[in-house]
C-alpha cells in the first residue's frame, strides 16, 4: 500500500521543484557592460558586428544560458565581437550552447584574439585558414559531446579551468611526431573505449572489444606489428571533432557514406584508408 505521507511529500517536492523551474525561467537577466559593447561594436563602415540573426537567437535564450557569455567576458575568455558573432551563429540548441559555454577550452579556442590558425577552431576552418579537424560545427555534432564528454575527456585537464593544465601536456603527444608516428591513438581511444565501467556510463551497449580485436586485424597488423603509420586506425575512418554514431547517415562508417568501405578499391589501399582533408 503506498505511504499517504511519502505520497504528499513527493507531491510537495514536485510543486517546490515546479516553482523553482518558474522562478529560474522569469529571472531576468542583465548584460554586462562589456557583454553590451561586444553587441553594439561597428565596423570601420559603420555596419553592425553581431548579425540581427545573431542578436533575435540571442534574445531568444533562457537567463541562466544567456549568463554564461556574461561569464566567459567577465573572465576575458571573450573579448571580441567576431568570438560572439561565432558561438552565437552557430544557432545551436539550449542545450548543446550551455555544453558548448561551460567549456573553457571551447571558449578560449574559438577565440580569434588569443589562437594561433593551429589551434583555432571556427565553423567555417577553410576560410579562417585553420585545420580542417578543426571544425566547431562538427564539434557541436560529436557524439562525445553531446554525451557531456568534451575536450578535457580526451586532452586532459578539466573543463573549467582557466590555464592549460600540465596534464594536457603529459598525455598528448607532441607534434609532429605524433602525426609521423600513428600508432599512438589506437591505444589511446582505448583508454576509455577498452573499459566496460567507464563506457557503461555513457552508452552500455557499446561493445568493449574493438582494441583487442583491432590488434589482431589486418589495420592493426600493419600499425601496431610493422609499425606502417600509413595503416588506418580509429581516427582515420571516424575522424576527430565531429565523430558520429554509425548509425548516422552524416556518419563516414554509414553503410551509404561509401569511400572508405568500397570493396572495389585495391586491397593494400582499403588498408590505408583514411578520411579526406581530415589532418588525421
Amino acid at each position: 500500500m503506498r505511504n499517504p505521507r511519502a505520497t504528499l511529500l513527493l507531491f510537495a517536492c514536485v510543486q517546490a521543484l515546479g516553482s523553482v523551474e518558474a522562478v529560474a525561467e522569469k529571472a531576468p537577466f542583465t548584460p554586462s557592460p562589456e557583454l553590451r559593447a561586444l553587441f553594439s561594436a561597428r565596423g570601420d563602415a559603420g555596419e553592425a558586428l553581431i548579425d540581427a540573426d545573431a542578436v533575435e537567437y540571442f534574445e531568444g535564450l533562457p537567463a541562466q544560458a544567456k549568463q554564461f557569455f556574461n561569464q566567459a567576458v567577465e573572465a576575458e575568455l571573450m573579448s571580441e565581437p567576431s568570438h560572439l558573432q561565432e558561438i552565437l551563429g552557430l544557432d545551436l540548441p539550449v542545450g548543446k550552447l550551455e555544453l558548448l559555454m561551460r567549456d573553457n577550452c571551447v571558449v578560449c579556442h574559438t577565440d580569434p584574439a588569443t589562437q594561433d590558425l593551429e589551434t583555432f577552431f571556427s565553423s567555417d576552418p577553410e576560410s579562417a585558414g585553420s585545420p580542417p579537424h578543426l571544425n566547431l560545427k562538427e564539434f557541436a555534432s560529436d557524439v562525445h559531446f553531446r554525451r557531456g564528454l568534451s575536450c578535457a575527456g580526451c586532452h586532459g585537464g578539466a573543463p573549467d579551468d582557466d590555464m592549460m593544465a600540465d596534464e594536457i601536456y603529459e598525455r598528448w603527444p607532441e607534434a609532429p611526431a605524433r602525426h609521423e608516428d600513428r600508432s599512438w591513438i589506437a591505444g589511446f581511444c582505448a583508454r576509455c573505449h577498452a573499459d566496460p565501467v567507464f563506457m557503461r556510463r555513457f552508452n552500455p551497449g557499446l561493445p568493449t572489444d574493438q582494441y583487442a580485436k583491432y590488434k589482431e586485424s589486418r589495420h592493426g597488423l600493419l600499425l601496431l606489428g610493422e609499425g606502417d603509420s600509413k595503416a588506418a586506425q580509429c581516427v582515420s575512418c571516424h575522424g576527430v571533432h565531429g565523430i558520429r554514431g554509425p548509425r548516422s547517415p552524416l556518419s563516414p562508417v554509414h553503410p551509404s557514406a561509401g569511400p572508405l568501405h568500397l570493396w572495389a578499391v585495391p586491397r593494400r589501399r582499403r588498408l590505408y584508408a583514411r578520411l579526406p582533408d581530415s589532418g588525421w
